[in-house]
Order: structure tokens, then sequence, then C-alpha cells
């Protein structure tokens, strides 16, 4: 199982053996502080190119001063509630996914999707809706000056409020739908951001 090899590759036999090394309290539910743990850890033995070391150990030195919000919201990716327990955490592993595998550029455009996310959730309710959508989408398009227009264009137009197809009843985005679509087009946000402007992801 690719699952499997891969939490071999951290040096842990199995995913109880990594819930129950991070789930530091025993009471069955993993919280930020917990999650964050984990992925320095994953982040410390993944194995990365040259190139990527000063770029990951960026990544690192943000988790490591707190990133307090970062891993809130990443609880939501694993479970919507952000109640994380064995049952959820174990599903999470076997889904193709899992953000603690993810290639370091690709988590890099996962942690600037979360930045977005708290930009678009102007009342701070974990739930971004239409009006807060456009006013933040408008914002944007105003500071997303870097890269190439083109690009920069066809990319904030993907990002389209009527495009949500999970939309919840009550016409709002969660966190997890909102960093799915970015993520998804991982590879050209990672270059119109970063490659076209290493300054950009500080800016939001």
């Amino acid at each position: 199982m690719k699952m499997a090899s891969q939490v071999e590759s951290l040096g842990l036999g199995s995913a109880q053996e990594l819930w129950d090394r991070f789930d530091v309290d025993h009471n069955g539910i993993l919280d930020h502080k917990e999650l964050q743990k984990l992925i320095v850890y994953c982040l410390e033995n993944k194995a990365s190119m040259d190139e990527e070391k000063e770029e990951r150990q960026e990544v690192l030195d943000d988790f490591r001063t707190g990133s307090r919000e970062y891993c809130l919201l990443s609880l939501k990716l694993i479970s919507e509630d952000g109640k994380v327990t064995f049952a959820k955490f174990e599903e999470w592993l076997h889904d193709p996914e899992n953000f603690l595998f993810y290639p370091l550029k690709k988590f890099k455009v996962m942690l600037w999707a979360l930045d977005l996310f708290c930009e678009f959730d102007v009342d701070g309710d974990g739930w971004v809706t239409e009006e807060e959508f456009n006013m933040s989408m408008s914002r944007l398009e105003k500071d997303l000056t870097y890269g190439t227009e083109d690009e920069s264009s066809r990319i904030l137009g993907e990002l389209n409020f009527a495009d949500y197809d999970c939309l919840e009843s009550d016409n709002s985005v969660s966190t997890l739908e909102l960093v799915t679509v970015i993520v998804n087009m991982w590879e050209r946000m990672y270059s119109a951001l970063f490659e076209a402007a290493d300054d950009f992801f500080g800016n939001l």
C-alpha cells in the first residue's frame, strides 16, 4: 500500500504508531499543537532535493515558531469540524490528497491557500460567504500585480464562487473546499506566486 510505505518512510510502522507518537495527551483527539509537531516531523524527515533545502527551512521555521492558525485550519482539512479522532486520521492517511506527503512546493501552495482563506473569511467564523468571497477577490485582484498579467488573471478567474460544486446549504465555502480548488492547480499557482515573485507569499 502506498500509504503504508509513506508512513514507513518516516520511520514508523503504521498509522497507529504515528498516532500514538503525536497524540501526546492520549485523549483520542489530535489538537493543533500536536498536529504542528507532526507536520514538523514529516518535513524534517522528508527527502528533499538540494535546491529545496532553503525553501524547506523557511517552512520549518514558520511551523517551529507557532503557526497556530495554519494548524487550526489544517485540522479542518482532515475533518471539517476540526475534531480529528484516530478513525478520521487513519482514513485521511489513506487519502491520496493527504498533505503530510505533499511535495514541498505543493505544500507551500497549500499554506498560501490557508492564508487566502483567512483573507476571505472576513468575520472569522470559519466559512466564506459569497459576499466575503467577492469582496476579497476584488481586493486580491488589485494586490496581485506580480508574475505575468495574463497568468495571474487566468488563475484569479478560476476562483469563482459560482463554480464551487460542493457548496453547503447555507451557500458558504469551507476551508477544505477553498484549499482543494487551489491545491488542484498547485503547479500553476506555485509558478505564478513563487517562481515569478519570491516575496508574494509574505505579502498576503
